[in-house]
């Protein structure tokens, strides 16, 4: 008996030893939470809305065809009815996320399960790539600690079903890095040309990429090029050059030239001076350095934990002391140098920080990596402590994990309740969860996240016009707020409706579907 019980203790202890009980661990906690809620209609907001803008492009995709489109991001507008639609063409963005989406509604059908599972296939990849980055770069109790923070961060629980950009550029900006590290570590000439060729992949994924490769410029330059590196890694010069070439050519392929783009928001030079706060649009939003500070640390405390927020603080004052006495920082400063350009990015492009506050998951996971560093040095500086046992000390390490499991899911709760608040009345519940669904429904609103949502539930519905106002039974109108929104009875005079409503109205009903444009058709 004692000796059955001997070889169980010890096959439980060497089973919470290896590093990948922990990372199955994780993998399973972040599954069970991806779970949650993942068959919902697609609800407001900036990610519902970017989430369904995706996922509009992506039907187009296997709508039109990829070549027809000439793998443009294409909006419907107008009449939807199979040969009248009318296409224009988003380019604010490179097109991979969508066309990554698109194989997912090709191989499992269109639906909300579908679109979401595409986004934690992303998220495992990125929980993957950095449980592999954490068991090389930290000792086994702050790589425990390490995974965990990262699995149970909020902005992860936030973004787990956000379809966008840039979850896939955070996706390859770990990878990039992850190659880039392997590079330094084994000095091998093939890893700096996969390096490189990840950064060529990642420019096509989002814009950040842009400045990730100066980031890492920056740190060659200092740390690697006096011991000797490959020069060759100064070749990241002209393969972005290169990059942003393909990219106009792709423009001028799409839309003739390099400002291209028919639909909201413009072109791509008009987005641009928005998004860099130039145009007088942008310039209405009083956005100042202060209040990007602000907004930066309150994002950080809200999506990340104010556990991650002190570390961090504590976490430079010791990056600090390590220069000043010359320690080694080769490996965090990779991760210093990536955070301060991502978040030079959001300073930079500072209507779009301003306006979309998840775009702090462009720090993830890197800026959890810092931490790490951080805990794995307090680790060190106790055992310095003569008179501390290795007993009291992984019981503060069990502390600090406990602590930051605690912060993390009180603020991926938080993330919870915010989220089911906001879809107490969605427009795709009305659509299909109704236990009337002989109804015919007209649909009005004005705000674009609302139409990308109704285009992508008339895909799933069949068309039919309907001209006369008596075959509507209810009219669902945004009523001045975003979330705000008023019910009204079939037999409304349409005439009298017209002049209230915006310049977009969908007429639909859960087996009829038309989209009447009075921008587009006038008077049809």
């Amino acid at each position: 008996m004692k000796k059955k019980k001997t070889r169980r203790a010890r096959f439980v202890i060497g089973l919470i030893k290896n590093p990948k009980f922990f990372f199955i661990v994780c993998l399973v906690i972040f599954l069970c939470f991806s779970i949650h809620n993942i068959s919902l209609p697609w609800q407001w907001g900036h990610t519902g809305f970017v989430t369904t803008e995706r996922s509009e492009f992506a039907i187009n995709y296997l709508k039109i065809g990829y070549w027809k489109t000439k793998f443009a991001q294409t909006y419907s507008t107008g009449i939807l009815e199979r040969g009248k639609e009318v296409y224009e063409t988003n380019v604010h963005h490179p097109p991979t996320i969508s066309l990554y989406l698109s194989l997912f509604y090709l191989i499992f059908g269109i639906s909300e399960v579908c679109g979401r599972l595409a986004s934690v296939v992303l998220c495992i990849g990125i929980l993957t790539v950095a449980f592999y980055l954490i068991k090389r770069l930290f000792d086994p109790t702050t790589a425990i600690v390490t995974a965990f923070m990262i699995t149970l961060s909020p902005i992860l629980y936030y973004v787990r079903h956000y379809v966008g950009p840039e979850l896939l550029a955070s996706f390859w900006i770990t990878v990039t890095l992850t190659c880039y590290i392997t590079w330094i570590n084994k000095k091998n000439e093939r890893w700096l040309i996969i390096t490189l060729l990840c950064l060529i992949i990642g420019t096509f994924t989002d814009w950040q990429f842009y400045f990730l490769a100066p980031a890492l410029l920056l740190h060659y330059l200092i740390f690697l090029m006096p011991k000797n590196y490959s020069n060759k890694f100064v070749l990241i010069i002209p393969v972005m050059f290169f990059c942003f070439f393909i990219y106009v050519l792709y423009l001028i392929w799409v839309g003739g030239s390099f400002n291209a783009g028919n639909h909201f928001g413009g072109n791509m030079v008009e987005m641009l001076k928005f998004r860099l706060n130039l145009s007088e649009a942008s310039k209405a939003y009083n956005i100042t350095l202060a209040g990007l500070v602000a907004k930066l640390f309150n994002s950080l405390s809200k999506f990340y934990s104010k556990f991650v927020l002190i570390s961090l603080f504590f976490w430079l004052i010791n990056f600090i002391y390590k220069l000043v006495f010359r320690k080694n920082v080769l490996m965090e400063s990779i991760f210093f140098f990536t955070v301060f350009f991502q978040i030079l990015f959001l300073f930079i492009f500072s209507n779009l920080f301003w306006i979309h506050d998840y775009l702090i998951m462009l720090l993830f996971p890197t800026l959890i990596f810092l931490v790490g560093f951080f805990l794995q040095d307090l680790l060190g500086y106790i055992k310095l402590i003569s008179w501390f046992s290795q007993k009291a000390r992984k019981v503060v390490a069990l502390i600090l994990l406990l602590v930051i499991f605690a912060s993390s899911v009180h603020n991926s709760l938080s993330e919870i309740n915010m989220i089911e608040k906001e879809i107490t009345l969605v427009p795709g519940e009305i659509l299909f969860l109704s236990k009337n669904k002989g109804q015919n429904i007209l649909v009005t609103f004005d705000e674009h996240p609302q139409y990308h949502q109704f285009k992508f539930y008339a895909n799933l519905i069949n068309f039919k016009k309907i001209s006369s106002s008596s075959e509507y039974n209810m009219i669902i109108s945004q009523n001045d707020t975003f979330y705000s929104y008023i019910i009204m009875q079939k037999n409304q005079n349409l005439e009298d409706l017209e002049n209230n409503l915006s310049t977009t109205y969908f007429n639909v009903s859960y087996n009829n579907y038309i989209v009447f444009d009075r921008k587009m058709h006038q008077g049809s």
